[in-house]
């Protein structure tokens, strides 16, 4: 059992944390809102190697909205692809020590291209780390994702050939496996992408317990 596992009667296998209030929390104590951004990779690299301790076997973070990705000043995005790009560069050798495997979900395609590359590298370089996933969603949206999934579904159907109307064949199994490819093209089984049981709100509340502590 690893290590503090035993302070848990149920464990769930997969946690997702959303990354929200970074900017705030930094505004409200006089900051730039970039502070925030910075102190929460900290908060992130602390749950990480905790959720690892724990024997958390999948770990999503949604670093990045599809809304705020068009919402945000062109300064701010920049500022947070850069952060996102030396975070991978410095954690990569600890990820590999921990036994992480990064994964991507999102419009990465809409990244730029050196980001692009940045985050395919890091899937690559951990790709046979086993002891947990780490999913980063960047430029990911909920409804985003469902347009995507519809897509596919339709794509797929208009590409049978068989003659039968599109909307009779999409089923909740394969709109499942649409989405969990559309966010994971490792991904190919629906059953392989379990939601997560637990889902828990960063940052500001965190940053401040932090403070208090």
């Amino acid at each position: 059992m690893s290590p503090g596992a035993d302070q848990f009667s149920v464990l769930p296998r997969h946690i997702a944390f959303i990354m929200d209030g970074n900017g705030r929390w930094a505004r409200q104590r006089g900051f730039a809102r970039t502070h925030g951004h910075e102190k929460g990779v900290e908060v992130l690299r602390t749950i990480t190697r905790r959720c690892v301790d724990l024997g958390v076997e999948e770990m999503t973070c949604f670093a990045l909205s599809t809304e705020n990705f068009r919402r945000r000043p062109d300064d701010e995005i920049d500022f947070l692809l850069d952060l996102l790009a030396r975070y991978l560069s410095k954690e990569s050798d600890e990820l590999d020590e921990l036994g992480v495997r990064l994964k991507f979900i999102g419009r990465i395609e809409e990244l730029p291209p050196g980001c692009r590359a940045d985050l395919e590298r890091s899937v690559r370089s951990s790709s046979a780390n086993e002891k947990m996933t780490l999913r980063l969603a960047i430029n990911y949206g909920g409804r985003c994702e469902i347009v995507d999934a519809a897509r596919e579904v339709a794509g797929g159907h208009s590409r049978s050939g068989k003659g039968r109307r599109e909307g009779d064949r999409i089923s909740p199994l394969r709109a499942d496996d649409a989405r969990s490819r559309s966010g994971d093209p490792d991904r190919r089984r629906p059953e392989d992408f379990q939601l997560p049981p637990l889902a828990v709100l960063l940052l500001g509340a965190l940053l401040r317990s932090l403070e208090l502590a």
